[in-house]
């Protein structure tokens, strides 16, 4: 009986030492992130070596755009071209078209177009994060650079902007949203706006 006693007594001592027969397995480190950061910018904007001359628009720069500018873009009816005004945010004068027939299928929306002689409007708009405005294409307006862009990738009534350098510190835009239900999607848009932002340009003296 002592003997065996013994046997047992030693057999518990080795399964004691020996651990579990199966050991859980170290932990595997997390899986490295594929996803590449979002640039906080696109870098720095073309560079332009001509000036338009902006001074005598300042005032006025609803001078720039004509009633056929706004039927292009489907303004009808009882639409409003609002007086020049400024705001906090950019304290250029601005024009704005606003209102009109939006029950016909080309309904105009609001059309702002805004002139800064002491700013790079083109530079602001590639300091700008690319997750405020994804869609964004570089281009040019009778020789200047420029930049078509909106806040939405791709949306029937997403508004357009277009952003010109017209000199070294200096630009305008352009920007139009249309009524949802007389959109073209953000390309189109686009597409329809740079004839009058080429019209603006050409009566700036480009």
């Amino acid at each position: 009986m002592r003997v065996l006693i013994s046997v047992v007594a030693v057999m518990a001592m080795v399964a004691g030492c020996s651990g579990p027969s199966n050991p859980r397995p170290p932990d595997s480190p997390p899986p490295a992130s594929s996803a590449a950061p979002v640039p906080t910018s696109r870098g720095p904007a073309p560079v332009v070596s001509r000036t338009l001359d902006l001074t005598s628009h300042l005032a006025n720069p609803c001078d720039l755009l004509t009633t056929q500018d706004f039927v292009s873009l489907g303004f009808a009816g009882n639409y409003v071209v609002i007086p020049p005004y400024r705001d906090a945010v950019e304290p250029e004068l601005a024009c704005e078209v606003g209102g009109g027939d939006i029950r016909v299928e080309t309904g105009g929306g609001t059309l702002h177009l805004r002139l800064n002689p002491h700013t790079s409007l083109l530079g602001q708009a590639y300091a700008d994060s690319p997750r405020t405005y994804p869609f964004f294409e570089p281009t040019e307006v009778d020789g200047f650079p420029a930049v078509r862009r909106s806040f939405y990738e791709d949306w029937m009534g997403g508004m357009c902007e277009v952003v010109v350098a017209t000199g070294p510190s200096q630009g305008l835009k352009v920007q139009h949203s249309p009524s949802a239900s007389a959109g073209h999607g953000v390309k189109g848009n686009c597409d329809r706006l740079m004839p009058i932002v080429a019209e603006v340009m050409t009566r700036l003296g480009a």
